[in-house]
């Protein structure tokens, strides 16, 4: 943040960052959570990167348990790429994403 005639703004990587462009800051998040993915999609979070993404795992259409990592995006956790780009879980944590959040 700077003091720029008179108003605290946001400074990103040396640039003033639009205020309409902002979102609100992403939750704290700790491995072993469950967070929302989108409207609805319960995934439990396996690790978080470094640069604030999740690796979360979440049960694919009631058939799969996939990991996928998810971005924060104005209010919301989201998928970071669009279409298939997920690996399937297998084993304890096969069970646990679908049992789902307790």
């Amino acid at each position: 943040m700077q003091s720029v005639k008179g108003r605290v703004v946001p400074i990103l990587h040396g640039r003033e960052v639009k205020e309409s462009k902002m979102s609100s800051p992403s939750p704290a998040v700790a491995v072993g959570q469950w967070i929302t993915i989108g409207r609805s999609t319960p995934g439990y979070v396996f690790q978080v990167n470094i640069d604030g993404s999740l690796e979360v795992g979440y049960y694919q259409n009631r058939l799969k348990a996939i990991k996928e990592t998810v971005v924060w995006k104005e209010d919301s956790w989201e998928f970071k790429f669009q279409g298939p780009n997920g690996t399937y879980i297998r084993g304890a944590d096969e069970g646990l994403v679908k049992c789902g959040p307790r």
